[in-house]
């Protein structure tokens, strides 16, 4: 007993609501019980310490709900993350959508579409049209009473979140809504209190994914160490530009391995563009062609039409194409040609 009286616990102070503290000592046991439910691909590096934290975040389980903000650099992995908490847990909510890179979608399409598809999605229905152009009340009034888990994904303003997630009321008990983002001031301006700060990995995390990309190994060949380190150091530790340099330098004698490693340090103080632009310089000329032609015109376009249309001025598609996604320059799911915002911009400047 005197072990147990002397641990230290919660005092209500006179000026404390006795609620406050016991939404205080909930959340304090069910981050210490809750298990971590996403499920992730071991491969993906630096991912499990980023979850972990995130996964606190979400309190999955508790009946309030929440918004949950992810923010940093261009290539740092957001998506990528905001991808697997939705395949993890989307199955323990009425309703769920992911709405793809908000900030390029709504250029395309304008706000009534997207909250159109946001509607669509979460309930599951199909043409539900929103009258006089008011979304934002509409969405309220459909979800409100629904637990839901909303991602939405790359939004550049706040304004975009006052139309699309305006505030905790617009949301059942139990909902989560996630925005990832690359400015923590528009989380901020929301009043979005819970957010992540998905940092640079590690050197040693560098290293693992660059040696995957490059080796299909977690560690460097023997006499590779240093220059693997020096190519990580000089990506600054960005997800993207590690598995686009590894990727372009797999096979590569050690020539052009010595050759990439002096290119990055002539451009270690510039944008990233820069330095995803030596993956570009590898390639072959054809295969540059298809890649450019990609950067421009093929972005989020189906496979087999952009095939067909390269083949038909006389470039080897199927082969290029393959090469490409070989190199970590472009992603084809759902038979859709996808290609990070970083690599198209550095494809269009060299067009």
């Amino acid at each position: 007993m005197n072990k147990v009286g002397n641990l230290s616990g919660w005092h209500l102070q006179d000026s404390q609501f006795e609620e406050g503290i016991i939404k205080e000592v909930v959340d304090h046991i069910f981050n210490k019980l809750r298990p971590d439910l996403f499920r992730y691909d071991d491969k993906l590096v630096g991912i499990s310490r980023r979850l972990h934290e995130i996964n606190k975040l979400m309190g999955i389980g508790l009946d309030d709900v929440r918004f949950i903000g992810i923010w940093g650099m261009s290539g740092i992995g957001k998506t990528t993350i905001a991808r697997i908490i939705y395949k993890s847990v989307s199955h323990l909510f009425d309703g769920c959508y992911f709405l793809d890179n908000v900030k390029e979608a709504l250029k395309k399409e304008g706000i009534a579409s997207l909250q159109q598809k946001l509607l669509t999605g979460a309930l599951m229905k199909r043409n539900i049209d929103i009258p006089n152009a008011d979304g934002a009340t509409l969405i309220k009034r459909r979800i409100s009473n629904i637990k839901a888990l909303i991602i939405l994904d790359d939004v550049d303003n706040v304004s975009q979140l006052r139309q699309l997630a305006g505030s905790l009321d617009w949301f059942g008990s139990g909902s989560r809504v996630i925005v990832t983002t690359k400015h923590e001031d528009i989380l901020v301006s929301h009043g979005i209190e819970r957010r992540y700060n998905v940092e640079v990995l590690k050197i040693d995390e560098g290293i693992q994914l660059f040696s995957q990309k490059a080796f299909g190994e977690d560690y460097p060949k023997e006499g590779y160490f240093d220059l693997c380190s020096q190519v990580v150091d000089y990506a600054g530790g960005l997800p993207l530009a590690i598995e686009v340099l590894g990727s372009s330098l797999r096979n590569k004698p050690m020539e052009d391995w010595i050759d990439a490693v002096k290119k990055l340090w002539e451009v270690r103080d510039k944008e990233i563009n820069e330095k995803l632009k030596i993956s570009y310089y590898m390639l072959e000329n054809d295969d540059r062609e298809i890649f450019l032609d990609i950067a421009c015109f093929f972005k989020r376009k189906s496979k087999r039409r952009a095939i067909e249309i390269l083949e038909s001025f006389g470039f080897p598609a199927v082969l290029g194409l393959d090469i490409l996604k070989e190199k970590s320059l472009i992603t084809t799911p759902h038979e859709k040609i996808q290609m990070h915002d970083l690599i198209q911009e550095m494809g269009q400047k060299n067009r």
